[in-house]
């Protein structure tokens, strides 16, 4: 998130956000919810159709500022409503938001929102959630119907119901609420988060270089753009210790692209335990110990199979079907990469060395940007959703994600 006051596109009137995502396809708009008028605490948009909007405004709320990660991944509104707190977890393509309960004694029996909607927006509840809907008829975006989970001590369980409503309509404002089962929530006795997303963006948690066979000794670890061809291979990878605890449900990589399309895909594959290469800090010159087309370690460890990271089964695992996907020009890109990919990282069962990409018969060169770009919500990043078991202080978590 970026600090700036800034206007959705086509809203009108009094709408003014202190924080917004915008080089994203998800564009999110964040403000306090200290001001009594009818703003909204939070906006969204899809980057591709402007004209399609929704803002969300918490009744009976606190007015609270929210608070910011370092990354502006996440925002936290701490006590919104008593005895509660709402958190938002920002990424590219998504918008997860999570109710904490901590005081169950003092906290509202339900949870209330305003909406507004674009003109000619609609929303549709569905087998698989609630759809905003243009004025088409098209799905632009989708609420997952909500769920939570009570930690017993032993046990993860479906054991708290949330019933998920519309109020009448307050003037031109649909209300939508939120009612967790009360005899649920007073026989809660353990804490779990609820199908929770960690996005982990830039350094020092994500490395990436490109290798180019050109210039075989040359390292690029510090370059501002991942450049990729027939002869130039990219290199990824994040830091098993910033990947979650708890059960991987889904694991992905986000791009930028820049200004050329791919018309062939790109692929990624699994680097091998013998190839930990080094990042390094150089743009295409040589750098003693960091990664080249021909060095893992520039000048102290060759690649185990053969130059570029090229070799299939000895430099990387083979695979019939990698994640594999075309790159269209300024637009992000997500890879979905295997769930075991994260988990063999994180809990050291295979070397984190991340994956090599290769572009399926490309003569002409396609970037993306680095971890080393100087706008961080263009960076690269890898998205981990996840599912925790029990621990801690009595907390009741709701989660949902846009």
């Amino acid at each position: 998130m970026e600090a700036q006051s800034i206007k959705p596109p086509d809203w009108a009137g009094t709408w003014d956000f202190s924080h917004a995502q915008l080089e994203a396809p998800l564009q999110v708009y964040v403000r306090d919810s200290k001001d009594a008028s009818n703003r909204a605490m939070l906006g969204i948009n899809p980057a591709k159709r402007p004209d399609v909007w929704a803002t969300w405004k918490a009744m009976e709320a606190n007015p609270v500022e929210p608070v910011f990660s370092q990354s502006g991944n996440r925002v936290a509104f701490d006590g919104l409503w008593d005895g509660c707190s709402w958190t938002l977890d920002i990424a590219p393509h998504s918008l997860k938001d999570t109710i904490t309960i901590k005081d169950k004694a003092i906290a509202p029996k339900d949870f209330r929102w305003t909406i507004k909607l674009s003109p000619g927006a609609t929303l549709d509840a569905r087998a698989d959630g609630i759809h905003l809907l243009d004025s088409d008829g098209v799905s632009q975006g989708q609420i997952t119907y909500p769920v939570a989970w009570d930690g017993n001590g032993s046990d993860m369980d479906h054991n708290i119901r949330v019933a998920m409503s519309f109020g009448e309509p307050i003037g031109p404002f649909l209300q939508m609420i939120l009612t967790p089962n009360a005899v649920d929530v007073a026989a809660s006795v353990g804490d779990v988060v609820i199908d929770p997303t960690t996005v982990i963006q830039g350094a020092p948690d994500i490395e990436d270089a490109l290798i180019f066979s050109s210039v075989s000794d040359a390292n690029w670890g510090g370059r501002p753009d991942i450049i990729v061809s027939n002869t130039i291979h990219a290199l990824s990878r994040v830091a098993a210790s910033a990947l979650p605890a708890g059960t991987i449900d889904d694991f992905r990589h986000v791009i930028r692209v820049g200004g050329i399309a791919s018309i062939n895909p790109l692929e990624l594959f699994f680097i091998k335990d013998a190839n930990d290469w080094v990042e390094g800090t150089n743009n295409g010159t040589t750098q003693v110990g960091s990664c080249s087309w021909n060095h893992a370690k520039n000048a102290t460890q060759s690649w185990a199979g053969s130059a570029g990271c090229s070799t299939s089964g000895t430099d990387f695992e083979a695979s019939g079907s990698p994640p594999s996907e075309i790159l269209p020009a300024n637009s992000f890109v997500t890879f979905t990469l295997p769930t075991v990919w994260a988990s063999d990282w994180r809990d050291a069962v295979k070397a984190a060395n991340g994956h090599v990409g290769f572009m399926v018969d490309a003569s002409n060169n396609k970037t993306w940007f680095s971890t080393e770009q100087a706008g961080p919500s263009i960076r690269p990043a890898y998205e981990v959703d996840f599912t925790t078991g029990p621990a801690g202080a009595p907390f009741l978590f709701l989660s949902r994600r846009r």
